[in-house]
């Protein structure tokens, strides 16, 4: 694809490519062109909207998050022959994953409304992959799918096979009697979401890239939504019996982590998290409302925390709550992974190391 921009009398253009989703645009552009005329002309050419567009230059990001556009490209460093990199989602792509994610919620909500009747039996699909599976007695995953227009899809795919053949994962399974039809990646586009069971195992979806897509989100991090997922294998609402069932799944996989000598414990906030990482990655945790059958993210940015501020806030925590008990006033009684607090650095890959994972 070829995209001319006009230039003005007596300033010669200069060629580049940029490349998306493999597939190469050759522009002549002005050297005195700002980058939000540019990202305003891949809009209408791609169809990705300027606030989810990233332009990188030899790993320097020209559009996109903490850029400034109104620079020109003369301003950048752009020059002749320069290949550059578009990450970003259409439109319609979008929106096609909202109108998804809103069908979940609607089937969801009248799923609720059924139970509500008096007299009503709980709601259960008739031929969903979950009632499949108590029948064949099989458990673990059919197929694993990586998202094929972004960068990294051989890490992409080891992340999402990392999680296939999980020891703990298997296990955890194959005690629930429970197999997913698809495990797939999820879009980026979607910085609030961070993953969605359909229809009981149907198709988990989970997002492995960190928000501004230089990396991959930590693998502790992604398997405790994979169990989160999980958990809506059995009950669709964010109600005490799945939050009970979700505390269970991550006991379980600690368990099965204790016994095969795998993984350590941290004492955190008074509790023991399992952590099952590999030399060089740091702990992740995320944490944040849960709706519509989604992990979700919200509030604001998080600090990051070292390993020893981690244990400094847990004896303080843990002391608190022995000040509590002692005068008799309440602590926190949510239930399992709600009681979390910290928030930890992600593993990161390339720019953009120190970004939180959590969205405003």
């Amino acid at each position: 694809m070829e995209l001319n921009i006009d230039h003005e009398d007596g300033e010669a253009p200069i060629s580049v490519t940029i490349s998306y989703a493999g597939n190469p645009m050759k522009l002549d552009l002005r050297p005195s062109l700002r980058l939000a005329s540019l990202a305003e002309r891949i809009e209408q050419e791609t169809h990705i909207p300027i606030d989810g567009q990233k332009l990188l230059l030899k790993g320097k990001v020209l559009v996109g998050k903490g850029a400034d556009v109104n620079k020109t490209l003369a301003d950048v460093g752009v020059r002749e022959g320069d290949k550059m990199m578009l990450i970003g989602t259409p439109a319609p792509a979008i929106a096609s994953l909202h109108a998804h994610e809103s069908r979940i919620a609607r089937t969801l909500a009248a799923r609720s409304a059924l139970s509500l009747r008096p007299g009503a039996r709980p709601f259960r699909p008739n031929s969903t992959p979950a009632t499949i599976t108590s029948l064949t007695s099989t458990s673990g995953f059919g197929t694993l799918e990586v998202l094929p227009q972004f960068p990294n899809r051989d890490e992409a795919r080891e992340v999402v096979e990392r999680l296939s053949n999980d020891g703990a994962v298997k296990a955890v399974m194959e005690r629930h009697g429970w197999r997913v039809g698809r495990l797939i990646e999820l879009s980026p586009a979607e910085r609030t979401i961070l993953g969605y069971n359909q229809n009981r195992g149907h198709v988990i979806a989970l997002r492995l890239r960190t928000s501004d897509l230089s990396g991959f989100r930590h693998y502790p991090t992604i398997r405790r939504v994979l169990l989160h997922e999980l958990s809506h294998m059995v009950h669709d609402e964010h109600d005490v019996q799945f939050h009970t069932l979700n505390s269970k799944l991550n006991k379980e996989v600690a368990e099965w982590e204790r016994k095969e000598g795998k993984g350590r414990t941290l004492e955190a906030l008074g509790g023991k998290v399992w952590e099952d990482y590999r030399e060089g990655e740091e702990e992740g945790v995320d944490g944040g409302g849960l709706q519509g059958g989604a992990f979700v993210l919200g509030g604001t940015a998080a600090p990051v925390l070292t390993r020893e501020e981690l244990r400094n806030r847990a004896a303080q925590s843990a002391t608190a709550r022995a000040t509590a008990a002692n005068t008799g006033t309440g602590g926190d009684s949510r239930v399992g992974d709600e009681k979390e607090a910290s928030h930890a650095q992600e593993k990161q890959t390339g720019p953009g190391a120190g970004e939180s994972a959590r969205e405003g």
